[in-house]
């Protein structure tokens, strides 16, 4: 696995921006780069992957029409009782309007994981995921007037075998 820090969550989000213009399109909503053993913090997006960083969080905010979608960065250095770097990235969706007869949105957890492009990629795909709608197909009769209005044949209804169906029934 590559190193991957904050940083570059950072440069994955703005790859989905129009014109590389991130700013436009999320909401920066925390940065926290802790340094030093002091464990100053700061929230100047440019100290994210120094050197002199020990700690780093990210919080963004990407909005749909219909919900709002959290994604948090987190990275940890290597120190005496952690060996190695130790990286989160994950997602959560949430609805930006409650349903009808609700005083709540609803939520859910999105993929979750190390920092690393795979991450990245499943939290993707359940963003585009959560945003699908169904396809409403097109009814027979909806069909079968098409088919009359470009000149072609409709493909009639499948044969019943229920008594009456599709027939006036006489008045008793």
């Amino acid at each position: 696995m590559a190193g991957y820090r904050v940083k570059d969550v950072l440069s994955w989000i703005g790859e989905l921006s129009r014109f590389s213009r991130t700013e436009d399109h999320i909401e920066i909503v925390e940065v926290a780069v802790e340094y030093g053993k002091t464990g100053c913090t700061s929230r100047d997006l440019s100290l994210l992957g120094s050197e002199l960083a020990t700690k780093e969080r990210l919080h963004v905010c990407l909005y749909t029409d219909n919900n709002r979608y959290h994604i948090t960065a987190m990275w940890e250095a290597a120190s005496h009782d952690e060996p190695t770097h130790r990286g989160y990235l994950g997602c959560g969706a949430e609805a930006r309007r409650p349903r009808a007869g609700e005083d709540w949105t609803r939520g859910s957890d999105l993929a979750d994981g190390d920092i690393s492009r795979k991450t990245w990629n499943y939290i993707l795909s359940d963003i585009i995921s959560y945003e699908m709608v169904k396809v409403h197909k097109n009814s027979i009769a909806d069909v079968a007037h098409e088919c009359a209005a470009s000149d072609h044949r409709p493909i009639p209804p499948a044969a019943s075998t229920a008594p009456n169906e599709g027939r006036a029934v006489p008045p008793a």
